[in-house]
């Protein structure tokens, strides 16, 4: 039989090996229940950042549906021909109209000089349709410039106007207000 030191001995060591045991398992918890809190706080701003997310989704939503009916309207308006000969045909009206004289027309991209070739080879390809850039140089007075850019939304065919650059022009010093300018003009075509 064992003696009771021993035996108290052996209570002791059981007692002091369930409390360390109890402490292991309460800092395993505690840092468990750390490392979820940090968790839990991540996921709780993805959520805040999803609901803000969610609220603007639904705001381009809305502005999507009422911006619809225009882009129907604008794609309607988009030819399906390919040739762009009467278009530049109206654009030489509308410059001569305006007193200003064509010296360059590039169509496409800058290797291409052609005009009036009723082909679309240049082509950018959209998903929806076709843009076909032209480049153009002319030379005249500054307000008839202004007043055939003004013109050009009147075409017929639907173009946007950009990249414009207008510099003085002095080789006829007797005329005031000479302009040499460039500018692209993008014309568009369904698929």
């Amino acid at each position: 039989m064992k003696s009771p030191k021993s035996a108290f001995r052996i209570l002791l060591g059981a007692i002091s090996v369930s409390v360390a045991i109890c402490l292991l398992a309460i800092a395993t918890g505690w840092y468990y229940v750390f490392q979820m809190s940090d968790q839990v706080s991540i996921l709780s701003t993805e959520a805040i950042n999803m609901r803000r997310e969610s609220s603007k989704l639904s705001e381009l939503s809305i502005r999507f549906q009422k911006v619809l009916p225009q882009k129907n309207i604008v794609y309607g308006a988009i030819p399906t021909t390919k040739d762009e000969s009467t278009f530049m045909a109206d654009l030489e009206a509308v410059a001569k109209a305006n007193n200003l004289s064509i010296s360059n027309s590039i169509i496409g991209n800058s290797q291409t000089k052609a005009a009036k070739t009723g082909n679309f080879s240049q082509t950018v390809n959209k998903s929806e349709y076709y843009e076909l850039p032209i480049r153009f140089e002319l030379g005249g007075q500054y307000s008839d410039f202004t007043n055939f850019i003004s013109d050009l939304s009147n075409l017929r065919r639907l173009n946007s106007v950009n990249d414009i650059s207008v510099n003085s022009d002095f080789s006829d010093k007797n005329v005031a207000g000479k302009i040499k300018a460039t500018f692209n003009v993008t014309i568009y075509a369904k698929k």
